[in-house]
């Protein structure tokens, strides 16, 4: 079967990057391993086969899993997908379902994993931009077939990116600080994340590149974060998606998308303003980029104790010439 991988070259902005960050290489349900995401760049009226890989991981039953094409959008600004799973469920306009077959059933043994087939053509009037579809799996287990509980995570993100001239329009709806719930511009210890929330009003699903620069209230550069969007997430079209940054403590790329990675940023009490710069684009299309400022105070309970000390004992020496000049 002739491989997609000739039909195929990396999406500029890295699509194959992480949809989802809470699936892993694998995502895993109740016995069931597959392969969360595939990408892939494919020409106006190309045809090409490439397999999908399942794994059981019952040692002892086999697997019978029923495959689906469902398309999907996002669930809420942090990324999650949602399958639209109605049965009268409108096709939307990014749908993959149209240009793609594969099997509906597959047998896995125990163990064992098995390669699904599947082709894609599509159309020679198809227009530039990002398509995608989800391939869902519903598996059945034991002599009764009895259906294991497989969650909608458990399921193939499909997308195909087509070149061309396409619209691609990123808007920047807010920009902070932010403390893991809520943005912020008075932190009482040292502030580790920054969000940014961005709409998406093209045809092709965008995964933004970019970086933060934080000066202190003199100017100068104190801290800098080289990779705004860490994991790799992207913004659907149509979506607005929450992104978020942090301050490093490696730079390594097996590192970046690793919550454990993020350390508070070495600022000193005082006045500080974040600076973001975000870039997207590919289809050969010019680089775009969007930017936004935001401004946040780091003044710590020890530091607010000392300058409210002081601030008294100004005032009490101020008072006090103040009563010797009366007396004169």
């Amino acid at each position: 079967m002739k491989n997609l991988v000739k039909l195929t070259c990396s999406i500029a902005i890295s699509l194959a990057a992480v949809l989802m960050p809470t699936i892993q290489a694998h995502a895993q349900s109740n016995g069931l391993g597959v392969t969360p995401k595939e990408s892939f760049t494919m020409k106006a009226g190309q045809q090409a086969s490439n397999v999908l890989y399942l794994t059981n991981l019952n040692k002892t039953q086999p697997l019978r899993v029923h495959l689906s094409l469902v398309d999907f959008t996002s669930q809420d600004e942090s990324g999650s997908a949602k399958l639209l799973q109605a049965s009268d469920q409108p096709q939307t306009p990014w749908s993959l379902k149209p240009y793609l077959t594969l099997p509906d059933f597959a047998t896995v043994a125990p163990n064992g994993t098995k390669q699904i087939p599947f082709t894609i053509k599509l159309p020679a009037n198809i227009g530039a931009g990002t398509y995608y579809s989800a391939v869902e799996y519903t598996a059945t287990a034991g002599e009764n077939q009895q259906q294991v509980n497989v969650s909608a995570s458990t399921a193939t993100l499909l997308f195909i990116n087509v070149p061309g001239k396409t619209t691609e329009l990123l808007t920047m709806k807010s920009f902070g600080m932010f403390d893991g719930k809520n943005f912020k511009t008075v932190f009482t210890s040292q502030p580790k994340f920054f969000d940014y929330r961005l709409q998406n009003t093209g045809n092709v699903a965008e995964a933004p590149a970019g970086s933060l620069v934080v000066k202190n209230m003199f100017g100068h550069i104190v801290a800098k974060v080289d990779n705004a969007n860490p994991k790799g997430q992207i913004a659907l079209i149509g979506q607005t998606r929450r992104f978020q940054g942090c301050s490093p403590k490696s730079t390594a790329v097996e590192d970046l998308a690793k919550d454990s990675n993020c350390v508070p940023f070495n600022v000193k009490p005082g006045f500080y303003t974040a600076t973001l710069a975000i870039f997207y684009g590919q289809n050969g299309q010019p680089t775009r980029q969007i930017g936004a400022t935001t401004h946040f105070w780091y003044l710590p309970v020890s530091f607010i104790i000392e300058a409210l000390i002081v601030l008294a004992l100004v005032v009490y020496f101020l008072s006090r010439l103040y009563k010797r000049g009366a007396r004169r």
